[in-house]
């Protein structure tokens, strides 16, 4: 009897994927995705989770990227978020959806004023 590889959840370069010990890459579909996004609203936290997953799936952000997103990378207005990449990788002004700005605008309002950092 053959036993399956452990997997090991990971977002990588704008695609969610589980990764098996094998390097054998498995993605999630556009219904897997809609059920995670939707699940991250639960809980005491639920928009900022949420918000943080639509723009992490979106973008391909890894999570220091979106730890470290501020305020400051955000244009609300134009509809723009600028990326700081890591690992030598190149920053870009991504365009952002409707569904992530309101996301966005939700959290801002509910996080308040006077951070710095996006996700806190």
């Amino acid at each position: 009897m053959t036993r399956k590889p452990k997997l090991v959840s990971s977002i990588e370069s704008g695609n969610v994927m589980t990764k098996r010990k094998s390097n054998h890459l498995t993605f999630l579909t556009e219904d897997q995705v809609g059920k995670l996004l939707e699940a991250l609203k639960g809980g005491r936290n639920g928009q900022r989770n949420y918000t943080m997953g639509l723009l992490t799936y979106r973008h391909g952000l890894r999570a220091g990227e979106a730890c470290g997103l501020q305020w400051q990378d955000i244009d609300l207005k134009r509809g723009r978020v600028h990326v700081k990449r890591l690992k030598q990788g190149v920053d870009s002004v991504h365009p952002l959806q409707g569904d992530e700005l309101r996301a966005l605008k939700a959290w801002q309002r509910e996080q308040g004023t006077g951070n710095k950092f996006v996700f806190t």
